[in-house]
């Protein structure tokens, strides 16, 4: 299942760009400001956009929540990025809400550019 989901994750990313900002890796698409990761350089903390992983999780039949260790293997081994046991979506239906605090129009404008994820057009 594993390998499974970092294809459906690595495919689901194709066009966005990592950006490190203010202590933080990114994974943004700038043209749909569009954000679907966070990392934390110094503490490992991940956030994650629960909308974008909830609709890829729902498609391969899996619950987001529950399942959210996938999210972070594939950030550790598929991004290289390192993610500590603290791993949260930004939304969290009937809990809490920090949609807001995961604005990326500064990230784009000032973060700095460490990697980009082409746009593929192989059948897959």
């Amino acid at each position: 299942m594993n390998k499974l989901v970092n294809k459906v994750l690595n495919n689901s990313i194709e066009g966005f760009v990592c950006y490190e900002y203010q202590g933080s890796y990114w994974v943004v698409h700038p043209e749909k400001n569009l954000w679907v990761i966070k990392v934390s350089t110094f503490s490992g903390y991940t956030f994650f956009n629960y909308f974008f992983f909830h609709n890829l999780f729902f498609y391969l039949s899996l619950d987001l929540i529950i399942n959210k260790k996938y999210i972070s293997d594939w950030v550790n081994n598929e991004l290289g990025f390192f993610v500590s046991e603290h791993c949260y979506p930004d939304y969290l239906p009937g809990e809490y809400n920090w949609i807001k605090d995961f604005e990326v129009d500064s990230v784009i404008e000032r973060g700095k550019i460490i990697a980009r994820r082409p746009v593929t057009h192989s059948v897959r």
